[in-house]
């Protein structure tokens, strides 16, 4: 596991997220071994049917939030390195309009094209 090595000095680098909590205290981000502005995440999300109404929608979202919340899960996740973020559908969808413009302005700079 990437974390353990990352603790016990097995594993050389840097952190590419901003956000390392207290689980990689002393391990720098990227952006702090030299190179500002440089961010990458990964992220989990939970999408619905296309369609799925409203209602439904937000029931399901606040139910996932609220486990999101529970300091038993965020521990168990923390254990692992890791942050539990729980946000209204709305913000997942400005989230990931935001992720797509990124990554498009990369590709597009670094001219990468599909085989």
């Amino acid at each position: 596991m990437l974390l353990v090595d990352v603790r016990l000095g097995e594993f050389l680098g840097a952190i590419m997220v901003v956000f390392l909590g207290t689980a990689m205290a002393g391990v720098p981000t990227v952006a702090e071994a030299g190179f500002p502005g440089y961010e990458a995440m990964t992220w989990i999300a939970l999408f619905a049917p296309k369609g799925m109404n409203s209602e439904n929608l937000n029931k399901l979202s606040e139910r996932v939030n609220s486990i999101l919340a529970e300091d038993s899960f965020k521990k168990s996740v923390a254990a692992k390195g890791l942050e539990a973020v729980g946000s209204p559908p709305k913000a997942l969808q400005h989230f990931l309009e935001a992720e797509s413009r990124k990554w498009r302005a990369v590709i597009q700079l670094a001219n990468i094209k599909l085989d």
